[in-house]
């Protein structure tokens, strides 16, 4: 039988879900990889990648209030690592003062 034409997706201009064209140079934020729509967050560390975060692809509402600082999954993953490190680093410190 006859196969359907490999016609690629790019061969369309791109569409959200609205239905609204998207504009190629539009920069994209979040990690849906989208453009700047609704209301959304930055992440307070400065080299996030993606730092522009819409509230519904992180889970938060729009009703929210935030207080102090918020971080990216990525970025609380990193900020762990990092705070186990320095702690495991302070611990030898203090353990090569007192072992003498």
């Amino acid at each position: 039988g006859a196969e359907a034409g490999g016609a690629s997706v790019n061969d369309a201009p791109a569409v959200y879900g609205d239905g609204a064209p998207v504009d190629p140079n539009e920069p994209t934020y979040c990690v849906c990889k989208r453009v700047s729509f609704g209301e959304m967050i930055a992440c307070e560390n400065e080299d996030c990648a993606i730092e522009w975060f819409h509230f519904a692809c992180v889970g938060l509402s729009s009703d929210a209030t935030h207080k102090g600082k918020w971080y990216c999954e990525t970025c609380k993953a990193e900020l762990r690592k990092k705070k186990k490190e320095e702690e495991k680093k302070q611990k030898e410190k203090e353990k090569a003062k007192g072992g003498g």
